[in-house]
């Protein structure tokens, strides 16, 4: 039976985005004009709040698997230089919110945020908190390397109201990590949880991947088990996403040793069985959280979300990206910082902000957005709700349901009226079942720009 299933999931693999945003980041048009950027982030909403994405784009070696905007390097002047310019940027952005904006979350990314050194760290925090409206509510969290966790770093965060740290493991297998270029001894992420818990950060993330070069599902039973023995709050069991096409470093990975569909397919059951079977609760298409997590009380409220940074619990009604590469999302559509970072300096230098890229999101782009959102958090969604809340008539989702046909066909989403669930043991499917309910994938070229969904 289970065969069966998983060779029905497998006749339907196909390249298809990740959802973290509708429509996603290859439909983004160049030459976004700032000043409608600067509308955006100045137009009142009923909220407040807004959050904050700050991308930190350096490490100090390059990870094979990497799918990330970042720079190898090993001077900290050049980190310290690119924050320096990324808290002038924030004070542009600043400038421009509506009076008595408040940060409900904010999120460091990269690349690797802990490459700061902790002074220099601090000296951000304090420069961020003259710029905006920061207190003891904003949940600060950051994405952090094992490898880059000493205790002075540790204390600093702290020092600075860290509540959430996303630790990078990857695997724990010394094969593994060397084939991907990321040495990486267990002793190291042990010893960053035990200091994090120390200091009182008792919010601890792993971030696994599957379909690594050389992973069995031996070695990630393993990798799965010993990463419980930390006990971490969630954990976010990534598929690896070969593109060597758009990062030209994976193409350092010898294509023979990647577990085809078939054994990503393995891999992944194998992981989620030893959650499961430890009592963490599964949340959307690949994270596992203790059922005393946020996360899962977002899910249980139906107030979960997802966004460039994976699932949130962050409901605040617009995203600020800082830094180079870095997205927003808002009302209105996305705008994405550039890339380049001489650019991105010279821009903010003269007091222009650095948006490069953009997206305006219509009302439908906005239902279908929403559809998309409802079945990636959910694995579910109600047309018919969402036909009665749009006044839509009767027929629009008419043309989804046909491509979702040969799914339902198979067994793997259920259409019951005009709910759509996934089926269970299913969750591998819901992109694919998202992408019927994408209008830009008949784009040419879109299937080139994204991995497989299995």
């Amino acid at each position: 039976m289970q065969d069966a299933l998983k060779q029905k999931i497998l006749d339907h693999d196909r390249l298809v985005p990740r959802y973290t945003s509708y429509p996603t980041a290859p439909h983004f048009q160049p030459n976004f004009p700032e000043s409608e950027y600067r509308d955006w982030l100045s137009t009142p909403l009923a909220q407040r709040e807004r959050s904050l994405y700050i991308h930190i784009p350096f490490c100090t070696k390059m990870c094979y698997y990497c799918g990330c905007h970042t720079h190898i390097t090993q001077k900290q002047e050049r980190v310290v230089d690119y924050v320096d310019t990324l808290v002038a940027e924030a004070a542009l952005v600043a400038g421009t919110l509506p009076p008595g904006t408040t940060i409900s979350h904010l999120h460091f990314g990269g690349g690797s945020p802990t490459i700061l050194e902790p002074a220099a760290f601090s000296r951000m925090m304090d420069r961020l908190r003259k710029t905006f409206i920061i207190d003891s509510n904003t949940r600060i969290e950051m994405e952090a390397d094992p490898r880059h966790m000493g205790e002075a770093r540790i204390a600093t965060y702290a020092k600075n109201g860290v509540s959430r740290i996303s630790l990078g493991v990857q695997d724990f297998d010394h094969n593994v990590l060397q084939a991907v270029n990321r040495p990486q001894p267990f002793y190291l992420s042990l010893e960053a949880v035990s200091l994090c818990r120390a200091y009182d950060i008792e919010c601890i993330n792993f971030d696994l991947m599957y379909g690594l070069p050389g992973q069995t599902v031996e070695t990630i039973r393993n990798t799965c088990e010993t990463a419980l023995l930390l006990k971490p709050n969630r954990i976010a069991f990534f598929g690896y996403a070969h593109v060597p096409w758009m990062k030209k470093h994976m193409g350092m990975l010898q294509e023979d040793t990647l577990p085809d569909s078939s054994q990503r397919y393995d891999l992944f059951m194998a992981g989620r069985q030893i959650f499961l079977d430890a009592g963490y609760a599964p949340v959307g298409i690949d994270h596992f959280v203790k059922p005393s997590d946020s996360m899962n009380q977002a899910l249980v409220n139906h107030t979960l979300r997802r966004n460039f940074q994976g699932y949130t619990t962050d409901n605040a009604p617009a995203l600020i990206g800082l830094g180079a590469s870095s997205i927003g999302a808002f009302p209105q559509g996305y705008a994405q910082n550039t890339a380049d970072l001489k650019l991105y300096a010279q821009k903010v230098a003269e007091g222009r902000l650095p948006v490069s890229r953009g997206a305006r999101c219509g009302r439908d782009d906005a239902i279908f957005a929403s559809v998309i959102q409802e079945l990636m958090c959910y694995l579910r969604a109600d047309l018919q709700a969402f036909e009665n809340r749009f006044s839509l008539p009767a027929g629009f989702f008419d043309e989804s349901l046909a491509r979702l046909a040969p799914l339902a066909a198979d067994g793997l989403v259920e259409i019951d009226g005009k709910v759509v669930r996934i089926a269970p043991d299913c969750e591998q499917i819901a992109r694919i079942a998202a992408h019927a309910f994408d209008q830009y994938a008949a784009t040419q070229g879109q299937a080139a720009r994204h991995s497989r969904a299995i």
